[in-house]
Parts: structure tokens; C-alpha cells; sequence
């Protein structure tokens, strides 16, 4: 299982550089789903979503966006 933040706009993830990746075989894990959250938070981000990829695609979750705010 990876936990996973992806902007809405492109559907891109956030990968381990801190750059945009269209794989999530190739994003950042973020281990757990509060800290895409927190790294959307610290970095400005708005239009994201955490996403849950599991090894069987039938059990990915993508979680609804939420608004961050100061």
C-alpha cells in the first residue's frame, strides 16, 4: 500500500523530489494518509488529494479533496 497526494487539475503526484509524476509507481509514499495532508499544507498546495494504491487496483481509495487553510 502507498499513500499518495495528487493534484486534481493534472492528476499528477507528487514524487520524491518534490516535482509532479503522471506514475504512482514512481510518486512518493507518503506512509501515512495525514501526511500528503501536511505537505499540501506547508507547501501551499490547493486541489489535492490523498490516494491510497494498493497492490490490487479494485482497492485503491481516493480520498475527496480537502480545503486547507491556515
Amino acid at each position: 500500500m502507498k499513500v499518495l497526494l495528487q493534484d486534481l487539475g493534472t492528476l499528477r503526484f507528487v514524487s520524491a523530489d518534490g516535482d509532479w509524476t503522471a506514475s504512482a509507481t514512481e510518486a512518493f509514499d507518503f506512509g501515512q494518509v495525514v501526511h500528503p495532508l501536511d505537505y499540501a499544507l506547508g507547501n501551499g498546495l490547493q486541489n489535492v488529494r490523498a490516494v491510497i494504491k494498493s497492490s490490487d487496483s479494485r482497492y485503491d481509495l481516493e480520498l475527496p479533496p480537502v480545503h486547507l487553510t491556515v
